[in-house]
């Protein structure tokens, strides 16, 4: 059975009275060219609709991914553990609709980008869990889209600029925690299965989608997707030339963060990237580091493919 196939809705789903939807979410990881994606996703949404699907993105779940990780005590934290457990879920159910299944994106289910620097890739799975109360009985596969390392911490150096002055520092942290103890994407994986047992999980490549990302989406909703026209690449979350890099650490680290956003991207787009730069991974990491890096990322996408389905391997 192809991996569309396994994809379609489920018998349970199309052969209820009261239509129960089969939930198909990508939840990242960041820094995979996830608006990239989730344009195209958008630009599919009628061919979902008129097979009886539904297209959830941002603006409906952004909010609920980061409440979902949100601590509060007392009897306001009660109350949001409630929401979380009870409104929430129905609210997104309610976005769906009567389909026959939902697609649907967003990154910050998983975290944020600097939990990409951490010992284990995310740390803090509670979006998975509010995905579970929401599909609810409902069929659930979980979709995620990684990159090879070296790249993605250049990446993920580029985007914690904007927010964090000390971000070099913990860069720096992060990849000797990969070099040295960090789990990965295969642990990753792992404790997405053990968070959420029943759900199916997929993965696709940043490197398999650059090439087709039109057949990656086709595999992900179950639509032939091949007459949509290419979205062109996000310039907003492009990373810079490393020109950028002085500019960036001159400016005052005790800056208001709105400030300091966007004067980051101001000297961003003073600085494009392009084919005459310097890589960002030669230039930010050792040779060995980048040996080992690339070395990993070999071993550990074997091990994903002996155990997940990829999606636009072909």
């Amino acid at each position: 059975m192809s991996d569309v196939a396994k994809l379609q809705p489920s018998a349970a789903s199309r052969g209820s009275a009261r239509l129960v939807p089969d939930w198909r979410v990508h939840v990242g990881a960041h820094k995979t060219a996830t608006t990239h994606f989730q344009r195209l996703l958008a630009d599919a949404g009628p061919l979902v609709t008129d097979r009886g699907g539904a297209v959830l993105l941002e603006e409906t779940l952004r909010g609920p991914a980061r409440s979902a990780r949100r601590d509060r005590s007392g009897l306001e934290g009660l109350r949001h553990r409630l929401r979380l457990r009870l409104r929430t879920p129905a609210r997104l159910r309610a976005a769906a609709g009567d389909c026959r299944f939902v697609v649907a994106s967003e990154e910050d289910i998983l975290g944020y980008v600097p939990h990409l620097l951490q010992s284990d890739f995310y740390p803090d799975l509670r979006g998975i869990d509010l995905l579970r109360r929401t599909a609810r009985g409902a069929r659930l596969d979980l979709f995620v889209s990684i990159r090879r390392y070296d790249t993605l911490l250049t990446s993920a150096l580029f985007e914690m600029l904007k927010a964090l002055p000390d971000a070099r520092a913990r860069w720096e942290e992060g990849v000797a925690r990969l070099l040295a103890e960090c789990s990965g994407w295969p642990g990753l994986m792992t404790r997405l299965e053990r968070r959420a047992p029943e759900a199916r999980l997929h993965f696709w490549s940043l490197e398999s989608y650059s090439r087709d990302p039109a057949a990656v989406l086709n595999e992900f909703i179950g639509v032939d997707v091949s007459d949509l026209p290419p979205a062109p690449p996000p310039s907003r979350t492009r990373a810079p030339a490393l020109s950028a890099l002085d500019e960036v650490a001159a400016l005052d680290p005790s800056l208001p963060s709105a400030e300091r956003m966007e004067r980051v991207r101001a000297i961003y787009k003073r600085h494009p990237a392009g084919p005459e730069a310097p890589s960002a991974v030669s230039a930010l990491l050792a040779p060995a580091d980048a040996t080992a890096l690339a070395d990993r990322y070999a071993e550990d996408l074997a091990v994903l493919r002996a155990r997940y389905p990829e999606l636009g391997a072909a």
